[in-house]
Formats: C-alpha cells, structure tokens, sequence
C-alpha cells in the first residue's frame, strides 16, 4: 500500500513540477497481478491509485487541473488494465432543474470520457451516465455540500476476462 502511495505521489508531483501538463508520458505500471479478476479488488486499487472523482465549478462541465491529474492517474491505469470497463458518473448540486442537472451532469461524464479517450483509453471501454441530482454524496443543503456534489465518478463495472 505504501509503494502504491508513493506512485501516486510522485505522478501528483510530476504534474505540479511540468506546470500540470498531461502530456508528459508516465510509464505505465500493471498492480492487478494477483488480483484474480475479482472487479472489487480491481476498482479498490483503482480508487487507491488513480482516485475515482473528480469535482467541478458551479454550472460547469470544464475540467480544473486538478481534475485532470486525477484523469491522467485514471488513464494510465486504464491502460495497464485493458479488460476493464468503465463507466463515468455525472453528478450535479440541488441548485437547479431535474432536466438541467440531468443534462450538466452528462456534460460533466462526457467531459471526463473524452479526457480519458485522448489519453489513449479505448472508448468502447467507457460509457456515461448522468444522475443529475439525485443521487448526492452529502445531502445537507448548504455550500460545502454542493461543492462535492459537483462530481464525476469513475466506476469500474466489469472486467471483459471474468464477466
């Protein structure tokens, strides 16, 4: 867990260091030897390694530079782990229509799947769903909440192998 740490780390510092630039190629490191394809084990390792969220601004589907940090990281263990399928969670504050957060919410997954595609991650591999508001991470109704609440999520679903 430790040397998992530490990778995640020094990605994270690589990123600060060249100015958050993606383009900078990290070598591509497989962790999911001896996980038998069991797809708990698998996006346990993902979320520990790579993160599963990200979060956005107020009304918006364009991704921060930590967000893209956070997607790089999702890349480069998507690609080490080609069998996984994924799907990305569009996630939105209270503030506003059901129809609206169901449609921001799904620019937000989108944003994040075309991030992860033009980072080489196949997109067949990936698909999008949007849950608007109605599904929050915390449910209180104040601006700390909505902040997180502002989100995509990465799920890995299946592994093609096992499933």
């Amino acid at each position: 867990m430790q040397n998992i740490r530490s990778h995640t780390a020094t990605a994270l510092l690589v990123f600060t260091l060249a100015g958050c630039s993606v383009t900078h190629k990290a070598p591509i490191v497989v962790y999911n030897v001896a996980l038998n394809n069991n797809i708990d084990a698998l996006y346990r390792e993902f979320k520990t390694i790579a993160g599963n969220k990200v979060y956005f601004a107020f009304d918006s589907s364009k991704l921060s530079t930590e967000a893209k940090a956070t997607l790089f990281l999702q890349a480069e263990w998507l690609k080490s782990n080609k069998n996984v399928v994924a799907t990305i969670e569009g996630h939105c504050d209270e503030i506003g229509t059901e129809a609206y957060n169901l449609r921001l919410g799904l620019k937000r997954a989108k944003s994040v799947r075309d991030f992860l595609v033009e980072h080489g991650v196949e997109a067949s591999r990936l698909s999008v769903v949007s849950y608007g508001k109605s599904r929050p991470e915390d449910s209180r109704h104040i601006k700390a909440a909505h902040k997180v609440n502002r989100r995509a999520v990465t799920v890995v679903i299946k592994n093609k192998i096992s499933n």
